[in-house]
């Protein structure tokens, strides 16, 4: 899946209104011992939302196998705390211990917020916790030369002026509709904002972007060279960049001063 624009946007125009996270959980520093903010969003999304058939919770791909299938520390954390997901959501049920669908979704809710969480940060780039958001902003790709950003807002109230300006599309199908923002791509993609409360996301162009054109955010940092992008890409998402900016040959000239510096 990808979000593209549904009418011509100007550079530093809000794309989305505020959207309201699935789940979130924001660090306590009043407490010295507590979950994870992973297992605890985790918790609470799968609380609130089933997974279905497909391997999705909420329209959300849990990216399960990819994350699962190689023997190295991610899988092994994945499996230690799905295990501890399950338990916890058994005992909430009343039960002694996890059967294996209990364990099932426990792996997939968590597969799944490691796979579409962001951090939240306030004004000053402090973390406060981390955040999952519905199809809306999770179905937006990566680019390592995005032509859009996102920004946090704890007001509860929005901007009259806010609207929706990106729809979904189906990458190598025809059922792409971008003229109003409509998308026929099942109940999942209105299953979003359920809740009334926790942070805002608001996604912005940094660039121009024409109707039809796909919308992407940065999932890393960008002031890392090429080859620390990918392994932190890979080593998290399980992708390999294939950008305009990454696929450049030879490299483009803010890469080549970045790999200078090493």
């Amino acid at each position: 899946m990808e979000m593209r624009a549904t009418e011509d946007i100007d550079i530093s125009t809000d794309i989305t209104p505020p959207l309201i996270p699935l789940s979130f959980s924001l660090l306590n520093s009043s407490l010295n011992i507590h979950p994870s903010p992973d297992f605890s969003t985790s918790l609470r999304l799968l609380l609130h939302h089933r997974p279905t058939l497909s391997g999705r919770i909420a329209g959300l791909l849990s990216n399960r196998h990819k994350l699962t299938s190689q023997n190295d520390q991610l899988s092994h954390r994945i499996k230690v705390d799905a295990q501890a997901l399950a338990a916890e959501i058994a005992n909430q049920c009343g039960h002694t211990e996890p059967n294996d669908c209990v364990l099932e979704e426990a792996t997939i809710a968590l597969c799944a917020v490691l796979t579409n969480a962001v951090e939240v940060q306030d004004n000053e780039g402090q973390n406060l916790g981390v955040a999952v958001f519905g199809p809306t902003f999770s179905w937006i790709n990566h680019s390592c030369s995005p032509n859009a950003c996102y920004r946090f807002t704890f007001s509860s109230s929005s901007s009259s002026e806010s609207k929706l300006r990106i729809a979904p599309s189906i990458r190598n199908s025809q059922q792409v509709q971008v003229d109003d923002g409509v998308s026929c791509v099942g109940s999942e993609f209105a299953e979003e904002g359920e809740q009334s409360y926790g942070p805002r996301l608001i996604v912005r162009s940094i660039k121009r972007i024409k109707k039809g054109e796909e919308v992407t955010v940065a999932y890393t940092d960008l002031l890392q060279p090429k080859a620390i992008r990918q392994s932190e890409l890979w080593s998290k998402y399980r992708f390999n960049c294939c950008c305009k900016r990454c696929s450049a040959l030879p490299f483009t000239y803010v890469d080549h001063a970045l790999q200078v510096r090493l």
